[in-house]
């Protein structure tokens, strides 16, 4: 097979947050609208039934507050040792990929991985990186990666193989 584009990602600690809140703002959003009305709604009914009870309810409407904030960014808080777990595996976070007009493929250290691009569900654009989303796991690419700045061809290619993934593109 020939090599369409390849890519030298060194996963920095900026750009590994940069992607993971690329990818929760994608993947989460109907689940944290969801919560965000409900949490409204159970606020109304706290604030108009709950504070007569005083104590009560306080508490129940600081608990709110607590869960609201761990829900929309604890994710932050686990990204720091998620990126401590990933140099612990692979110290130099250097991750080579190679793309085909079939599949791709990754290689990290002495594992080599393949993928289909029918797998990809979205294809996010941040400023640093192109993430490619698999059901529930990520691959993070960095744009300046690419041999000669070709990361605007990848969008190209990578966007014509996956018709059925959601892009946002920037």
């Amino acid at each position: 097979m020939e090599k369409l584009f390849t890519n030298t990602t060194v996963l920095k600690k900026d750009l590994f947050l940069e992607a993971i809140e690329a990818f929760y703002k994608v993947l989460r959003i109907k689940y944290r609208i969801f919560t965000l009305v409900s949490f409204i709604i159970f606020t109304i009914y706290a604030v108009t039934y709950l504070i007569r009870l005083n104590l009560f309810g306080i508490f129940v409407l600081s608990a709110s507050v607590f869960f609201l904030f761990m829900f929309f960014k604890a994710y932050l808080i686990r990204s720091n040792k998620t990126y401590q777990s990933i140099v612990s595996l692979n110290p130099s976070c250097r991750t080579e990929y190679t793309f085909y007009d079939g599949n791709f493929e990754s290689v990290a250290l002495e594992s080599k991985r393949i993928y289909d691009y029918e797998a990809i569900t979205h294809i996010v654009e941040t400023k640093n990186s192109i993430l490619l989303i698999i059901i529930e796991a990520y691959i993070i690419i960095e744009k300046s990666g690419f041999e000669e700045k070709k990361h605007k061809e990848f969008l190209s290619f990578i966007k014509g193989k996956c018709p059925k993934a959601h892009i946002r593109i920037k």
